[in-house]
């Protein structure tokens, strides 16, 4: 009988023990998420810019990008189909449910594009070039979870280049 007793009362005793350990977690990530302070560049943080954002934005090499997010099949499929234009500080930022070969193409797209494939680590694998209203499919060389769509050239322009990492905020 001692013996079941014993049993039944190590857990509540855990418990106490996991509850005491948790405590200075806990303190520590709080203190950590308070000591977030605002400096001049975003891109150079980990905390919120000094003004409230509308929109999500990116930074790849200290490069701001204000980002339209697409996560839904829907809304992927979609992209920037039937837009004449997009301004050359936006871009469109894919997220999928899973890190694959995803492929895009260009159809219904006038824009002149240019596409970053990103992986789980948040690292550029691969960057094409897309000619509009092309049906011509453009897949990673390796999966990747993430893509990031901007006006042609924007990438080369700025020296973007595959492995360089992408801060996504919003």
């Amino acid at each position: 009988m001692s013996d079941n007793r014993e049993i039944q009362e190590r857990p509540n005793h855990l418990i106490g023990d996991i509850r005491k350990n948790l405590l200075p977690f806990f303190l520590l990530l709080i203190s950590l998420l308070l000591s977030c302070k605002t400096e001049k560049s975003p891109a150079q943080q980990n905390c919120p810019p000094p003004h409230k954002q509308s929109t999500p934005y990116v930074v790849i090499n200290n490069e701001t990008l204000s980002v339209e997010i697409r996560s839904t099949p829907k809304e992927r499929a979609r992209g920037l189909m039937f837009r004449d234009s997009l301004p050359d500080r936006n871009g469109m930022f894919f997220i999928f449910e899973f890190e694959a070969k995803h492929v895009f193409w260009m159809k219904n797209t006038t824009i002149p594009l240019s596409i970053a494939f990103i992986n789980s680590k948040f690292t550029i694998i691969d960057i094409q070039d897309m000619t509009p209203l092309s049906m011509e499919g453009h897949i990673p060389r390796f999966p990747c979870l993430y893509a990031l769509e901007v006006n042609q050239h924007w990438f080369s322009k700025r020296e973007v280049r595959i492995g360089d990492t992408v801060q996504v905020r919003f």
